[in-house]
C-alpha cells in the first residue's frame, strides 16, 4: 500500500464523518448510539484506507482506451515544434516537480512526528504507573479508590481504577464522582480513550483526528452525566461540576472528570431528549404498561 494513498484516504473518509457528526449528531441526546457510530466511523476508514480497489475492479480503465490516449499523445508530440519547447521556462520547472521524490519527502518529515508522539503515548503510560504506585487504596461506599498524590487533583478513572482527591472533596461531591466514574469503568470508556491515543499517534498531523478525539470524549461525558443525573438530583450534579471547576494537570490516556466543556456538559444535562430517542423510550414505557396489565388480569382471574 503506497504510503500517501493510505494517509490521503484515511484523510477523506475521517474528514467526512467528523464533518457529518458535527453537523447532525452532536447535539442530539443518543450518546450510546453516537459512541457506536463514532466507533464505526473509525474502523471504517481504516478499511477504506486499506481497501485495494484495482482488486474489486471499481475503477478498471479499458485497455482499448488507454492505447488510444497514448496513440494521440505520441501523434501530438510529434507534429509539435521541439525548438518552442526547449524554450519555455515552465518545462523545466515541472521536470524537477516531477522527479522530486514527494512520497519520500514526506516520511522524512512524518517518521519524526511519529517517533514523539510514541514517546508521549509512552510516556502517558509511565506517568499513570507512577501516580498509580503513589496512591494510597480506600473503600468509599464498597468501591475502591486511589487516593491521589498532591501533585493531581483531577478525579479520573482508568478501566475499572478510580482515582480522587478523597479528602478536599465534600461527601456529596465525592459520592458523585465515583458514581462517574463507575459509568466509565463499567461501559469500558477506556478502550474508546485509548484507540483515539493510538489513532493520534498514527495520525498526529491530521486535525481531523483531533477533532473527532474532542467528540469522542464530550460524548463519553455526556453517557456518563446522563446515567449519574438518573441516580442523584439533576441539579446537584450541576453544582458539582460548578465546584470542580478548576481544571488541573491530567493524563490524555484516562477518562477524566473534566470540566473543559463544562457550559456545554451542563447544557445536554438540560437538553430535552431527541425526538427519536423519546419516541422510542415512550413505546418502551407503553409495552412495559400493558405488560403490567396483562399480568395483573392473569392474576385476578
Amino acid at each position: 500500500m503506497d504510503f500517501l494513498l493510505f494517509h490521503l484516504r484515511f484523510t477523506v473518509a475521517v474528514a467526512l464523518f467528523t464533518l457529518l457528526y458535527a453537523a447532525f449528531l452532536c447535539r442530539e441526546t443518543f450518546y450510546r448510539l453516537n459512541r457506536f457510530f463514532l466507533l464505526l466511523c473509525i474502523s471504517f476508514c481504516f478499511a477504506f484506507s486499506f481497501i485495494s480497489f484495482s482488486d474489486l475492479h471499481l475503477f478498471k480503465i479499458n485497455e482499448n482506451i488507454v492505447t488510444g490516449i497514448r496513440d494521440f499523445k505520441g501523434t501530438m508530440m510529434s507534429t509539435s515544434n521541439e525548438q518552442s519547447i526547449k524554450h519555455v521556462p515552465v518545462q523545466s520547472g515541472s521536470r524537477l516537480l516531477s522527479a522530486f521524490n514527494w512520497p519520500a519527502s514526506l516520511e522524512v518529515v512524518y517518521l519524526p512526528g511519529l517517533c514523539i508522539f510514541i514517546s508521549r503515548f509512552i510516556f502517558q503510560c509511565i506517568s499513570l504507573y507512577r501516580i498509580t504506585k503513589k496512591s494510597c487504596k480506600t473503600e468509599i461506599s464498597g468501591k475502591e479508590v486511589y487516593h491521589l498524590p498532591g501533585s493531581v487533583s483531577d478525579p479520573f478513572s482508568f478501566f475499572k481504577k478510580i482515582y480522587a482527591d478523597t479528602i478536599n472533596y465534600s461527601e456529596k461531591d465525592l459520592s458523585k464522582i465515583i458514581a462517574h466514574e463507575t459509568v466509565h469503568g463499567r461501559q469500558l470508556h477506556t478502550l474508546d480513550i485509548l484507540l483515539m491515543e493510538l489513532l493520534l499517534v498514527i495520525f498526529w498531523y491530521n486535525p481531523f483526528c483531533w477533532l473527532l478525539k474532542k467528540h469522542v470524549v464530550q460524548n463519553l461525558e455526556f453517557l456518563a452525566d446522563k446515567t449519574v443525573a438518573g441516580t442523584f438530583d439533576k441539579k446537584e450534579c450541576q453544582y458539582t461540576l460548578l465546584r470542580i471547576s478548576v481544571p488541573t494537570s491530567k493524563l490524555s490516556l484516562t477518562t477524566n472528570f473534566n470540566v473543559n466543556h463544562l457550559k456545554k456538559r451542563i447544557s445536554m444535562l438540560n437538553r430535552k431528549k431527541s425526538v427519536c430517542y423519546g419516541a422510542v423510550d415512550h413505546r418502551i414505557s407503553e409495552i412495559e404498561v400493558v405488560h403490567s396489565a396483562k399480568t395483573l388480569t392473569i392474576l385476578i382471574y
